[in-house]
């Protein structure tokens, strides 16, 4: 029977406000019970079905589900307490996370981790030389 989607393989549904197509997956539970769904829309049926696939790829390989709506500064804030102060030095973790605080989050912290593209930080880069910065790193401590 063509049309039908199986059990785990998501919905695919026209929205009726904006004539969008969109694909919804459950990819797992919230710690109180809640269902948690990742959406992902096309302007076609197969837009749709294609970006569908691609999270259900992604699923299927044990990555997790893209936040779309991570922004940078939130991403170096988990960075520097889940992954950077486990593996450096405290000074050299404060270190880190001075330079982030100073130099990249008040540029690009309110963007979108998805939306970022390798030319915006090409031009943080260039902004940050074209001030006067070295491309090299120094500790805060010696500025």
């Amino acid at each position: 029977m063509a049309g039908y989607r199986g059990n785990g393989e998501g919905s695919v549904y026209q929205r009726s406000s904006d004539g969008l197509w969109l694909g919804v997956q459950s990819v797992g539970r919230e710690s109180n019970g809640r269902l948690i769904r990742k959406t992902v829309t096309g302007k076609t049926r197969a837009e749709a079905v294609r970006k569908l696939k691609k999270l259900q790829r992604q699923l299927d390989d044990g990555l997790p589900a893209p936040d779309t709506t991570l922004t940078v500064a939130q991403l170096l804030t988990r960075w520097h307490n889940d992954v950077l102060r486990h593996q450096v030095a405290p000074s050299a973790a404060l270190n880190y996370k001075a330079v982030a605080d100073r130099h990249i989050v008040p540029t690009l912290g309110s963007k979108k981790v998805v939306a970022l593209s390798s030319a915006d930080i090409d031009r943080l880069l260039s902004a940050k030389i074209d001030s006067g910065l070295s491309g090299r790193s120094q500790p805060i401590s010696a500025r």
